[in-house]
């Protein structure tokens, strides 16, 4: 059995100012607790015994509070949005089996900003920045060791660490219809799913980690057309690039790059 618990509260207030002008502010509050009970059992003298060695008892409870504050204007041609949100969390992963408690206590601030400029009547330019943090989930943070197989086996890490993304994006808009944009993000503590040997027993093994950084790059163009009265389409070609880098994995540094190109085209009849 595997029993989650979530609760959450919040309370946002819009207050304008004047006509262009908006401000916003809010706060949250979520707790979630999990209890995951995975038992091995073998069937012995007529009855179920419990394996400990493959059985798990892992229980994790999670607080976040959260508050922000989001700030917009709008002038005679460029409107302009400013934001910033403070998170506090407090999270506590206990493996009873295995004995393993890990506590995390962190503070973190998370700005961003959009500014929207119209250059003319058909043609708008936008810039943004913003920052996010992307939390492990529950199975990642879970120290349990699960045989997929006799050579291959998977285990969580408990002391995995949040990731997070610093994210800039450049768009233009023309006619409200053909949209090009180029972001730029830099991710630090990247959680990454890994494969890895265990030379000592001669197999390999599945785990979460975290990685130095990861640098991404993506160029898209967007454009909607009609056909005919009766079909429409909506055409996007996107192209990536990314680069993931870590100091040590596995006992060694990795550094690995990609391009991603792909195509989009959605019909309506």
């Amino acid at each position: 059995p595997s029993l989650i618990k979530i609760k959450a509260a919040k309370i946002d207030y819009a207050l304008p100012l004047n006509s262009k002008t908006k401000l916003d502010f809010g706060l949250k509050s979520s707790w979630v607790s999990t209890d995951n009970d995975f038992r091995f059992e073998n069937f012995v003298a007529s009855q179920w015994q419990n394996d400990l060695r493959r059985s798990n008892h892992f229980i994790y409870d999670e607080n976040i509070n959260a508050a922000y504050v989001n700030f917009k204007h709008d002038f005679e041609s460029t409107s302009i949005q400013l934001g910033i949100r403070a998170e506090q969390t407090n999270s506590k992963g206990n493996s009873l089996n295995e004995q393993k408690i890990v506590k995390r206590h962190y503070f973190d601030f998370f700005p961003s900003f959009s500014v929207n400029q119209k250059l003319s009547e058909n043609n708008e330019l936008t810039i943004s920045y913003s920052r996010r943090i992307e939390r492990p989930d529950y199975k990642s943070l879970n120290p349990f060791v699960y045989f997929v197989d006799l050579y291959t086996f998977s285990q969580g890490n408990p002391f995995l660490n949040p990731q997070y993304t610093n994210a800039f994006e450049l768009s233009y808009n023309y006619k409200k219809e053909l949209n090009i944009s180029f972001g730029y993000s830099i991710t630090n503590n990247l959680i990454l799913d890994v494969l890895l040997p265990d030379n000592d027993n001669k197999i390999l093994f599945q785990t979460v980690k975290n990685l130095d950084k990861q640098y991404s790059y993506d160029l898209t163009v967007g454009y909607p057309t009609t056909i005919a009265k009766f079909w429409s389409m909506d055409n996007s070609v996107t192209s990536a690039y990314n680069q993931i880098t870590s100091s040590d994995l596995g006992g060694n540094s990795y550094d690995r790059k990609k391009v991603n190109f792909s195509l989009n085209s959605s019909h309506n009849f």
